[in-house]
């Protein structure tokens, strides 16, 4: 770790520091939740519970949008992007056999899924986050779902068709997962856990004495006969290589051994990741229940209900939760499974509307037994790492929204400031972001300092892509947004910057490399000590951007070009408000630029810190 990385790890630091403080309260509210288990559409108590909790920490919520659920808002000191954190609440119906002292006290009904380490978890973020709003441009949402085991009660899908997220912007969630090392996080883009299906099938036949069968239709025998049948269908007719497991838990029929059985009731699950697959084994099911009953003269009849759908990570979500899970709990953390599970998620209903991720913490140590199974429990060692990760979650995206919304603006209307002024109000802004979620996100919210920082080898590969594709996020918000509100004015977005004139292309990239290695060696100087002041921190790091405008600003501007120094930015200015054949030499002008710029100047302070301790 190098010394620079003070300003980059103040987060770190912080959600630390209030995680270890809040370690032992989280034991104990998971041990309290685990031992008041309610089944899904049952979680009165739990609901309570949880409401106490955010009433203690000052957390507004509210309880009346579906079931039980409870949906906490904290609102950082100042606006910016939405984001949320979902714990699901209910239990099993399984009697407990781990001989705890904080066992379950509601007989037959179990915690076996690890739902009260998922709520324990998000009442320590909820803590750890309420600690340093002040710090946070943003705003989160809490949301404590009941009803995820059980697909007939509406959980995750009545809190969406709620709205209550509408305003979303990316989502998150963990599961425990014994199938894992204690203390590693799995993350896996694409799909991650299957649609769940349920169905059910009655196959009448007609009874007759076990000596003339040939009176009757026996109903157990054309069962067997369908349950190869259903077998076969899944090796035979589908591809190997694509998921789809269905599976009959369930057959009931006869009532003595020597009567031919009229009825037999079937009960099982498909799981499936492809629509077009949940669609296909839902029809053939009912195909062949047709061909048995011309085979057997059977009558028989289908009810087939469809569960949560898949779950189904965004990669660029799955890349921005690698690089936490790496900043805050290390490399050693981090697994990327290489398969799904055929287990089934209502996160699902979330993923289908929101951006977002579901990751996998892993439980898994000798002798501990399955998920659902009566001898479940956790490592409670994994609730410290699970409280650290998901408030650290929302970090690096809310910075670079703030600034490209702010440089957005100032350029628009630079026609009513002078081009000192412009600068200096750049300057401030700057120093003000850095100044505000310095502690909230290290502050990078430009590509051109990532890019210097991880060159140096101040910060590692995926957290460095993980703050690249937020700043890009960020910027492309921001831009949305910002053309929104002109929109409904009656007003087109103007020009945030002019083409780049024909043959000065590399004036202007030699002014944005200029610039940027000004700009990227003031942020390097400034964070390479161990000791700073926040403030003198903000003001040198507004401060280079300033002396970079003041040399490299000017030189444009007698060409009549644009200065941007962060590519984020010049993406999400160029390409959209810049019309012109030159749009894509435009865009590779300033990401070369700013981007060479930031690692030599990166370099240059690395050379002299190495030169000075000589």
């Amino acid at each position: 770790m190098y010394k620079g990385d003070s300003l980059m790890n103040a987060l770190q630091d912080l959600i630390k520091k209030y995680a270890s403080q809040y370690k032992e309260q989280v034991v104990e509210w998971r041990r309290h939740i685990h031992s008041h288990p309610e089944l899904s559409g049952e979680e009165k108590h739990t609901s309570l519970f949880i409401q106490k909790v955010l009433g203690e920490l000052g957390i507004p919520f509210v309880n009346d949008i579906s079931d039980h659920a409870v949906i906490g808002k904290i609102e950082g000191a100042h606006t910016g992007p939405v984001i949320a954190l979902r714990a699901d609440m209910d239990a099993l119906p399984i009697h407990e056999i781990t001989g705890l002292p904080f066992a379950s006290q509601n007989e037959g009904v179990m915690h076996a899924c690890g739902h009260d380490s998922h709520m324990a978890i998000l009442l320590g973020a909820a803590a750890i986050l309420q600690s340093i709003k002040d710090q946070l441009h943003g705003t989160v949402k809490l949301v404590f779902q009941p009803s995820e085991e059980e697909a007939l009660f509406p959980g995750a899908q009545g809190i969406v068709d709620s709205g209550i997220l509408d305003d979303v912007d990316e989502i998150y969630g963990l599961h425990v997962w014994p199938q894992l090392p204690v203390g590693t996080v799995g993350l896996k883009k694409g799909n991650l856990m299957a649609a769940s299906d349920h169905f059910l099938v009655h196959i009448k036949g007609k009874a007759t004495h076990g000596a003339e069968p040939h009176n009757g239709v026996d109903a157990i025998v054309a069962a067997a006969n369908w349950i190869v049948n259903v077998e076969s269908m899944v090796a035979r007719e589908t591809n190997p290589m694509e998921n789809l497991v269905c599976t009959i838990g369930v057959i009931n029929g006869g009532d003595r051994y020597n009567v031919g059985c009229g009825d037999v009731y079937l009960e099982g699950t498909c799981r499936t990741y492809e629509p077009e697959k949940r669609d296909y084994i839902e029809r053939r099911l009912g195909e062949s229940l047709q061909a048995l009953d011309v085979m057997f003269k059977t009558e028989s009849t289908l009810d087939y209900k469809r569960g949560h759908g898949a779950t189904i990570n965004n990669p660029e979500a799955i890349d921005y939760a690698t690089s936490i899970v790496e900043k805050y709990l290390g490399k050693e953390a981090v697994v990327h499974p290489e398969f799904p599970s055929m287990a089934a998620e209502d996160f699902s209903a979330y993923l289908h509307k929101i951006k977002g991720a579901f990751l996998w913490l892993g439980t898994g140590f000798e002798g501990n037994p399955a998920l659902h199974n009566e001898a479940f429990t956790i490592d409670e060692s994994i609730l410290e790492p699970g409280i650290t990760m998901m408030a650290a979650i929302a970090a690096e995206f809310i910075g670079t929204f703030i600034l490209t919304s702010a440089v957005i603006v100032l350029t628009t209307y630079g026609n009513y400031i002078t081009l000192l002024g412009n600068i200096l109000l750049s300057g401030l802004v700057l120093a003000f972001i850095v100044l505000v979620i310095g502690k909230a996100s290290g502050a990078h919210v430009n590509p051109l300092i990532t890019a210097g920082a991880w060159a140096t080898r101040r910060i590692g590969h995926c957290r460095a892509l993980g703050y690249l594709i937020s700043q890009i996020l960020g910027a492309m918000l921001a831009f949305v947004l910002i053309s929104y509100f002109f929109s409904q004015s009656g007003q087109n977005l103007p020009a945030a910057v002019q083409k780049i004139p024909e043959g000065k292309e590399f004036a202007v990239l030699l002014a944005e490399f200029i610039g940027s290695m000004i700009f990227a060696f003031s942020v390097a100087q400034v964070t390479s000590q161990k000791q700073h002041n926040s403030t003198a921190v903000a003001l040198g790091v507004g401060g280079g951007l300033m002396l970079a405008l003041i040399i490299a600003g000017f030189a444009t501007t007698v060409i009549q070009a644009s200065s941007i120094f962060n590519p984020a930015v010049a993406i999400a200015i160029q390409a959209f408000t810049v019309e012109g054949t030159n749009t894509l030499w435009a865009i590779a002008t300033y990401l070369g630029g700013a981007l060479l710029g930031g690692i030599t100047g990166f370099g240059f302070s690395l050379l002299l810190q190495n030169n000075s301790e000589k």
